[in-house]
């Protein structure tokens, strides 16, 4: 996986080690897609004191298999309340597509990754996208963490 795409997401790199990349199947759809990202479906829970994250990224399958690198950045939401991005960045440029590789990628969020005035339960939303290497085509989903 390169991290040499043109503009990289803003945040603190995840560790490598700690990201699970699994791919998982395709998909295919009757027409080529726009060159936008699918938005990536994700599920976010409290367990052990840490948010569990899975994400699941749709990719063009063309591409063949892909590495991930996660970025993480502390932010206040519309609301002023306390959440989470993540950049789950993958290299590749815009392609126009019509058959995708779907890739779970897990990873969590422990208290040493948040500011000293938080804790992991302040945290009821998180937001993940999608970036290619143009980040003006990618897309993002909140998410609510569960309690």
């Amino acid at each position: 996986m390169s991290t040499n795409s043109s503009v990289l997401p803003i945040g603190s790199v995840i560790p490598s080690n700690s990201i699970i990349l699994t791919p998982i199947g395709n998909i295919t759809f009757t027409f080529p897609r726009p060159f936008t990202p699918l938005p990536p479906l994700v599920d976010a829970l409290i367990s052990g004191g840490t948010i569990q994250i899975c994400v699941v990224a749709f990719i063009d399958s063309t591409l063949g298999n892909v590495n991930f690198t996660i970025f993480q950045n502390n932010s206040i939401d519309n609301e002023g309340k306390p959440t989470v991005q993540f950049y789950a960045q993958y290299g590749a440029g815009q392609t126009q597509a019509q058959k995708f590789t779907a890739y779970q990628v897990t990873f969590s969020l422990n208290q040493s990754l948040l500011p000293n005035n938080l804790s992991i339960t302040d945290i009821n939303t998180i937001q993940v996208f999608l970036w290619d290497s143009d980040p003006i085509a990618s897309r993002g989903t909140i998410t609510n963490v569960q309690h």
